[in-house]
């Protein structure tokens, strides 16, 4: 299964599996992350397809540098077709994006995942990640127009 950098063009299909996970974007508001991610690097959208190219999964992972923390890599979002879970796309997606934080001399991937979302702690477990930590997240709204 290919796996490759994302595209602009790759937006409406990415908008589709980010909706399989629930959350409601619209394919403008993930076109302009797209437009606004594009070159950076310190981070990464890879996609997974299938030969007819047909995208079957995505992952974004981001270099963080905290201040407690030093360095390391995160999977931001992570995403399967719901018609592939179990085939291997996600292993392949998280695989590749730990090549790439190699190539940018990351030691540690990290990832923060939902509790609700038992089935994904499994995925991750039997990826060789370990639990090291449980919090909540809050959120604040700011003034302004944001990047949605």
């Amino acid at each position: 299964m290919p796996i490759r950098a994302a595209t602009i063009k790759d937006t409406p299909q990415i908008t589709a599996l980010l909706h399989q996970l629930g959350y409601p974007d619209t394919e403008q508001a993930v076109h302009r992350r797209l437009e606004m991610l594009a070159g950076r690097a310190d981070t990464i959208i890879l996609v997974a397809e299938d030969h007819g190219r047909q995208l079957t999964g995505c992952i974004q992972v981001v270099i963080a540098n905290r201040l407690a923390e030093g360095p390391y890599g995160e999977i931001a979002s992570l995403v399967v077709a719901e018609d592939q879970r179990g085939r291997g796309v996600g292993r392949q997606l998280v695989e590749s994006a730990a090549d790439w934080l190699n190539r940018h001399d990351m030691s540690r991937m990290r990832v923060r995942c939902n509790t609700i979302r038992k089935q994904t702690h499994r995925f991750y477990a039997h990826l060789g990640f370990r639990e090291t930590k449980s919090q909540k997240i809050f959120d604040r709204d700011l003034p302004g127009p944001g990047i949605s």
